[in-house]
């Protein structure tokens, strides 16, 4: 099983990324070299009786010629097999790209589709917990009940909203020293994502798209919302930069705090018990 998560790769980088996947050389190497550097590695593991997977992740942001060369490589046959299966991840925008890009051969390559219903209240709770307690969290800080109720209304029950949400509100629990999280401090942190984020729906959630939405419409819709796709990973780095340095700089003034009670203490004793003239020479 080999998997790519990288965003926003085109048709001149996805083969070096698929074949650096698959551990082979890729630097220097031109597109028909790799195709068949592939090629024979994958015919390599059919002769041992092994099937190849590619997982590509955030596939909503890749490139028309992207996903053309992943079907490129799906065509990949030998002595009548498939050699590579090719699993595509994405959040709903990639419906709209498989249609307003005019992918029909691609299309036709796909076996079989699944959409991930969003979670009841009871199980966005459940996943609220499980990752928690995976973790190490020990109540503290404490949820309150209405917390629970509050992620999963404004997430609608979309894991990913889900874990934004979640990773702000306990962020700002962090750096506010609070135990207890209660339903202040998810309004708190609900109007900082709306501030920061003026322009998308209350629920974050991407409209449906019309059957008969005009495809060059839906191609400007859907770069668009890669666009905030970038920026919401962007800000998340920001975030997690930021909770860094706060953790570094409480260190050190923990430190600083820990070492001054040592210094005033010889301090008075280096003036209860000053050093003699022959001394200081």
């Amino acid at each position: 099983v080999a998997s790519i998560a990288s965003a926003n790769l085109d048709g001149d980088d996805i083969l070096p990324a698929v074949a650096s996947a698959l551990d082979l050389p890729y630097e220097g190497r031109g597109k028909e070299a790799l195709l068949q550097d592939v090629k024979r590695h994958l015919i390599s593991l059919h002769a041992h009786q092994a099937h190849a997977l590619l997982v590509v992740d955030e596939a909503q942001t890749l490139t028309p010629a992207a996903l053309e060369m992943l079907r490129i490589l799906s065509n990949f046959e030998f002595k009548g097999r498939a050699l590579l299966q090719i699993f595509l991840v994405g959040q709903t925008e990639l419906r709209r790209v498989m249609v307003s890009n005019h992918m029909e051969q691609l299309r036709q390559r796909i076996i079989a589709s699944h959409r991930l219903e969003p979670m009841s209240e009871e199980e966005s709770r459940a996943y609220i917990l499980h990752r928690l307690h995976t973790v190490g969290w020990s109540n503290d800080p404490d949820l309150a009940p209405e917390i629970f109720t509050g992620v999963y209304r404004a997430s609608r029950g979309i894991p990913r909203k889900i874990n934004l949400i979640m990773d702000r509100l306990l962020l700002h629990g962090y750096l506010e020293e609070l135990h207890n999280l209660d339903q202040a401090a998810l309004t708190v942190v609900l109007d900082e994502i709306h501030d920061e984020m003026p322009g998308v729906p209350p629920t974050l959630e991407v409209p449906a798209m019309p059957q008969d939405l005009d495809l060059t419409r839906a191609a400007v819709s859907s770069q668009r919302d890669g666009g905030i796709a970038a920026m919401d990973l962007e800000r998340s780095k920001f975030m997690l930069q930021l909770l860094r340095e706060e953790v570094r700089r409480r260190e050190v003034l923990l430190a600083a705090s820990s070492m001054a009670p040592v210094m005033d203490e010889a301090v008075i004793a280096d003036a209860r018990y000053p050093r003699s003239s022959q001394e200081g020479k």
